[in-house]
């Protein structure tokens, strides 16, 4: 996902600044353009190859995220490596005055939301996200949906 996707569609749909969780951050390239925008930017990326370069100044989780909390597999490269993670939900970490929600991966996107429901119930963020299986969960939200290339944003007025 790039940088502009957000500028031009998610930051004109955001009322404040204060909270953005990037979810597959990978090494943290899409995150690293707000520290300065948000109060506080958070980055979950499981794969301990890639998230070791995701700066200091942003706050990072090694979980996976999912719908429910277990132990479990990461596969990465293709299927060439794997680890062990722990997957635990967003809901579980409480966060609060959550504007931004950026969720890139791969097939477990709905299982990531269905984890992060009652985050975005109330805090109504704007979320971003690539995977077409994902937009009736945001409908049964009464969420703004609109696609833009490969990605989608969701938002709620």
């Amino acid at each position: 996902m790039r940088e502009y996707k957000i500028n031009a569609w998610a930051l004109p749909k955001i009322k404040q600044f204060r909270t953005y969780i990037d979810i597959g951050a990978h090494k943290g390239t899409t995150a690293i353009p707000y520290i300065e925008k948000f109060k506080r930017v958070y980055a979950f990326e499981p794969n301990p190859e890639t998230n070791k370069f995701i700066p200091n100044s942003i706050k990072m989780f090694p979980y996976k995220l999912g719908d429910i909390e277990k132990e479990t597999v990461l596969y990465a490269d293709e299927g060439k490596k794997q680890f062990s993670v722990t997957q635990k939900t967003l809901d579980s970490f409480l966060f609060d005055n959550i504007d931004l929600i950026k969720v890139d991966v791969g097939n477990s996107e709905l299982d990531v939301l269905m984890g992060s429901v009652n985050t975005i119930v109330r805090w109504h963020p704007v979320v971003i996200f690539r995977n077409d299986l994902v937009v009736d969960f945001f409908k049964e939200l009464r969420y703004n949906i609109k696609k833009h290339d490969s990605d989608w944003i969701a938002w709620n007025e």
